[in-house]
């Protein structure tokens, strides 16, 4: 497993989706560059037999995972991509108009059926794990599931 064919096929899987945008590339690159240190910021590094999935909040580790397996790496970075931009795209959607957005049920009912959606179009086992509600802060839950 490499930096180079996870962001690879993530960036292949997301072009599936018709939100797909070049700029996604660069989201990806930024996880595992380095230059994606900021707070709440999904950051990997990739070392010679695992990956690093982590958080920082001030500077300090607030969540992490270390795993052997890619796709969980993949499904990782494409959890963060599609959550950024879907959550842009509702806010543009719903937001009023001095740019502030409400979190009605119908806002959160929108933002996760886009998310599933877009899941659907990745494939297994990625499909299946956003069923579940797995997201960064219950990887370890995958392994339950294998």
């Amino acid at each position: 497993m490499t930096a180079g064919e996870i962001m690879a096929e993530a960036d292949k899987l997301l072009q599936k989706w018709n939100l797909y945008s070049v700029e996604n590339r660069t989201y990806i690159e930024n996880m595992f560059n380095g230059s994606n240190r900021y707070d709440m910021m999904l950051n990997v590094d990739v070392m010679q037999k695992q990956a690093r999935i982590y958080m920082l909040e001030r500077g300090v580790t607030i969540c992490e995972y270390r795993t052997t397996k890619k796709e969980v790496v993949i499904y990782a970075v494409l959890r963060e991509i599609i959550e950024r931009i879907s959550f842009t795209f509702t806010c543009n959607l719903f937001a009023d108009e001095k740019k502030r957005l409400q979190f009605t049920e119908n806002v959160h009912t929108y933002s996760n059926r886009m998310r599933d959606e877009v899941f659907l179009l990745m494939g297994e086992p990625y499909t299946d794990w956003n069923k579940q509600g797995i997201s960064m802060y219950n990887l370890d839950k995958i392994a339950l599931f294998d």
